[in-house]
């Protein structure tokens, strides 16, 4: 039986003891799963050396996913029997790529779901942005003088809510979700080791944010907010020189910000790690 309960700090810790450093599904990372559990309804239960999970996305409702399980039959009964004592649909997903042919060899066939994948970008592209940019001389300079950038440290919350009254639209349905996850985010910064950086302009204004965290290879963009899209490509660069010696991808969460990249035609993903889900087993 899958008792499930709300995540807590002290089970994301031991999940990421568990968990194989060599992932890129955004789902499966810790810190995105706590910073967002208020969002997610992220639900946890651990079984021996196993982890599950049952979170619920807006338009798909609750799913359920073992990033570590090697029994998929027994979980699948599990999770069955899980969703018709909850009143829910049993629905299977995210799963990685790597391991569909465990559930293919139980007879369940997944289906990719393009909504929720993974874009996989190489550091050094964006180490490199400058010269991509060499022609446009406005964003050149910013790169080089005009702006500079710091760590974000726990009592920046308040100055990062002051620029997101003005840059965050409060009737976005993103708008409480985001207040929240920042919330989760502050009260456990060091904790998680989530590292965040502030991009200033020489006048010390605010010009955009973000916060992630690292894998073994991956830097997990979690969230960023800009006044520009130049603005994010600036502290793209900055955040990509300053990891560039210890990871090699950067996994970039926000759809939106990926049809940017798309449509400046500036970086293009590595790969894409596909999701695949299984609905209404």
């Amino acid at each position: 039986m899958l008792n499930f309960r709300n995540v807590s700090y002290l089970d994301i810790i031991r999940y990421a003891k568990l968990l194989d450093d060599n992932y890129y599904l955004s789902f499966y990372n810790p810190v995105y799963l706590f910073i967002y559990k208020d969002y997610l309804k992220t639900n946890i239960y651990f079984h021996d050396d196993n982890v599950f999970f049952k979170i619920y996305l807006n338009d798909f409702g609750f799913t359920y996913f073992s990033p570590l399980n090697k029994d998929v039959k027994s979980f699948i009964e599990e999770l069955k029997l899980d969703a018709k004592n909850d009143g829910v649909d049993p629905n299977l997903g995210p799963v990685s790529e790597n391991d569909l042919f465990k559930y293919q060899k139980e007879g369940i066939e997944l289906k990719e779901n393009s909504l929720f994948n993974s874009y996989i970008y190489k550091i050094d592209d964006f180490i490199l942005l400058k010269k991509k940019y060499k022609k446009q001389e406005k964003l050149y300079s910013k790169i080089n003088k005009d702006y500079y950038f710091r760590f974000v440290k726990r009592e920046d919350l308040n100055i990062i809510l002051e620029f997101l009254s003005v840059n965050l639209d409060s009737k976005d349905k993103s708008y409480f979700p985001t207040l929240n996850m920042l919330k989760v985010a502050f009260e456990h910064l060091y904790e998680l080791k989530i590292e965040g950086y502030i991009l200033f302009d020489k006048d010390n204004h605010i010009k955009s944010i973000l916060l992630s965290s690292f894998s073994k290879k991956v830097a997990f963009i979690h969230k960023i907010f800009y006044e520009s899209f130049d603005d994010f490509l600036v502290l793209m660069s900055f955040f990509a020189k300053k990891c560039g010696n210890v990871l090699k991808y950067i996994n970039i969460e926000e759809e939106s910000i990926n049809y940017l990249l798309k449509e400046d035609k500036v970086i293009k993903p590595l790969f894409i790690e596909k999701y695949y889900a299984k609905y209404n087993l």
